[in-house]
């Protein structure tokens, strides 16, 4: 009874406001344009506060980054005020380059070289980093108790040492995923390299390095960080060489790298980058000699927090919103629902579904309208259907001719090789050979289908194979590699014979021994299949008028190649077909993709 008496009584509060004059709904109207007027200017006013606290906090981060790069500009002195002495001392030329060994010699030159090192570096250093010298002769030193985890070949063979001995007289930073001592192995690490040469020279006697460890690297900026901001190291590469963040040390971020770049070069306060789904701000400094970019990331989200809570401002404004859509809704219902309902038919026209009509009522305007748009729907589906009917019956008169197109020409050359065994009285072979053909016939022309498993199509390629041995011998050996997750993926019939049969008769040149490779395997979504053969190759122009008008190069018939390019576009659409890589006297590749389907899906392309 109360839920009756409810409803009584919203119905007469619906009948009342549909008694409204035209009056009552402009002034609706100009109550809902005041409203969203002062939320927008609310809306606009709170986000511009953010904007305020947001530019104060990166302009503080830029400020913090602008230090740390002064304190990683100063501790670049100190590598190269390191560098300097091991260059400019004879100890070190002489441990590196002199073959004498004896006990006396050298432990008075290992001594300079421990006295030297200790009065050019605090104490602290050796307990952190490692210097490390090699020489060309095969020598090597340590500059604490720390060992070598390779040997002196294998560094002298990395690409930390090839980078240096191509800019032999500059400080190389380089990172390393794997620090070569005891002190980093297991870690990530930064090499600091230089080559050790006599004045004026460009041969190396040998090479300087400092390996310095993450440790190192993050007491530069680890009491800057917060939760809301992180300071990582990049390289040129866009990879994260060092970061608060440990866990991303190592991946490349090129988004990020671009937009640190795009900040320095324009002397932008920050840019904005989405990270994790996150709204970050980017303050980037480069590193003079260091070539290395310092970014600190600031999450947008988490510096709001501090500001406080808008949650009082953002209830009183749904509230009002909440009652601004009610009388919306309650004046503009009647007028709208026709031409509501005219837009949701339409939506279901846009996908195909021309049997929808809407219904004729409303005011006069939105009447005609409907009589108008179901009017045009029952012409618009007899069209469609017509235009459906022809497009079906082309596209399957396409298929048809041009699978047609190759049964003939593989039929003729089949039979001339059976005539070539018959004429040459091998009747055994010929009894082979025939079997091997009826297989090949009921294989790809007796049945229906357009599309086979791939094992199939592979079968009937190898019934194929074996009546080209029977007549010209085996010289040309084919080998075939299916994956196991690509037997039931369907493809086209006759999709690989025209291939091998043109690497048969045109890559190798009478009895010339030679070998084709026959592959199908997955990439990603896409089902692939190479035919390589070390025949004759042909020349890049010869490729590229094969594809596109499908005429007789040396190596390929065009018939087979434009045959089943043609088939596998009109099957699957324009951005699949064949590529054909070549060389002349090294061999031509054949690659043929198309999306990997299984046999046991809806096969919709079957005719």
């Amino acid at each position: 009874m109360r839920r009756r008496g409810w409803r009584e009584t919203m119905e007469k509060i619906l009948e009342k406001l549909r008694s409204n004059s035209l009056l009552l709904k402009i002034l609706s109207v100009m109550l809902l344009s005041v409203i969203c007027v002062a939320t927008l200017t609310l809306s606009i006013s709170i986000r511009a506060s953010e904007d305020v606290y947001v530019d104060t906090f990166t302009e503080s981060n830029s400020q913090i980054i602008g230090q740390i790069r002064e304190n990683m500009g100063r501790f670049n002195d100190e590598i190269s005020e390191i560098m300097s002495v091991i260059k400019n001392n004879w100890a070190f030329r002489s441990y590196l380059t002199s073959e004498d060994r004896s006990s006396a010699t050298a432990s008075y030159t290992q001594y300079s070289m421990v006295w030297n090192l200790e009065h050019a570096l605090p104490p602290d250093y050796f307990e952190k980093m490692s210097i490390v010298l090699v020489g060309v002769n095969g020598s090597s030193y340590l500059s604490s108790d720390a060992g070598l985890t390779v040997s002196v070949e294998e560094l002298l063979d990395s690409a930390v040492t090839q980078e240096t001995r191509r800019q032999p007289n500059r400080i190389l930073y380089q990172y390393v995923d794997d620090g070569f001592t005891t002190l980093t192995q297991g870690d990530s690490a930064i090499v600091a390299s230089t080559g050790l040469n006599y004045a004026g020279g460009q041969s190396n006697y040998g090479y300087a390095y400092v390996v310095i460890p993450q440790e190192v690297l993050r007491d530069f900026y680890s009491s800057f960080s917060s939760d809301a901001n992180s300071l990582m190291l990049l390289d040129s590469e866009g990879r994260i060489i060092s970061s608060t963040q440990k866990e991303l040390i190592g991946f490349k971020n090129l988004e990020l790298l671009e937009t640190a770049q795009q900040v320095e070069e324009n002397s932008l306060p920050y840019g904005e980058i989405v990270q994790s789904g996150r709204q970050m701000a980017v303050v980037a400094q480069e590193i003079p000699h260091w070539n290395f970019h310092l970014v600190g990331l600031i999450d947008r989200e988490s510096i709001l927090r501090a500001v406080g809570s808008y949650k009082p401002i953002e209830i009183m404004t749904l509230l009002v919103v909440l009652c601004v859509f009610a009388i919306m809704f309650l004046v503009v219902r009647k007028t709208t629902r026709p031409i509501h309902s005219l837009v949701a038919e339409m939506k279901q026209v846009t996908q195909g579904d021309f049997s929808r009509h809407i219904p004729v009522e409303g005011n006069y305007e939105v009447r005609e309208l409907a009589t108008a748009f179901n009017y045009m729907l029952d012409g618009l589906d007899s069209y469609m259907e017509q235009i459906m009917t022809i497009e079906d019956e082309k596209r399957e008169a396409e298929i048809r001719a041009l699978q047609m197109q190759i049964n003939p020409h593989f039929i003729y050359n089949t039979l001339a090789s059976l005539k070539w065994m018959i004429w040459q009285g091998n009747s055994e072979s010929a009894v082979q050979a025939i079997d091997s053909f009826s297989r090949l016939l009921r294989g790809t022309i007796s049945k229906r289908e357009e599309r086979i498993p791939a094992a199939e199509e592979l079968d009937n390629l190898k019934d194929y194979v074996f009546l080209q041995h029977l007549r010209f011998g085996e010289q040309i050996q084919v080998r075939f590699s299916l994956a196991e997750d690509c037997r039931n993926c369907l493809m086209p019939k006759l999709t690989l014979q025209p291939f091998v049969e043109n690497a048969f008769f045109h890559a190798f040149s009478g009895a010339e021994e030679g070998s084709i490779f026959v592959s199908v395997r997955r990439r990603g979504n896409d089902l692939v299949s190479e035919i390589i053969d070390n025949g004759s190759g042909m020349k890049q122009e010869e490729v590229g008028r094969t594809l596109s008008t499908g005429g007789k190069a040396d190596h390929f018939t065009g018939i087979g190649i434009k045959n089943v390019d043609d088939r596998i576009k009109l099957l699957y659409g324009a951005q699949y077909g064949v590529s054909i890589s070549s060389e002349p006297g090294k061999g031509t590749a054949v690659t043929i993709t198309i999306p990997a389907q299984e046999k046991e899906s809806k096969d919709p392309t079957n005719l």
